[in-house]
């Protein structure tokens, strides 16, 4: 399934590159200077936006699946 990105809200990029590079909604809510349910809610609206599980929890954090959209 192809994600209709058209209506992608761009200021999700940020949340997306910090995710990658900390691993931690704690962390990234730190290094970007919001709320730890900020950053949930918006890992929330980009799976919902990819028509899939970009990010997922694991015992190591948090893992990205971004091989899916390449």
């Amino acid at each position: 399934m192809t994600p209709n990105l058209d209506n992608f809200d761009l200021s999700l990029l940020p949340i997306v590159k910090s995710l990658v590079k900390y691993k931690s909604t704690k962390a990234t809510a730190l290094h970007l200077g919001i709320s730890q349910a900020s950053v949930s809610r918006n890992v929330a609206k980009i799976n919902q936006a990819f028509g899939q599980n970009l990010f997922t929890r694991s015992a190591h954090g948090m893992e990205h699946h971004l091989s899916l959209i390449v």
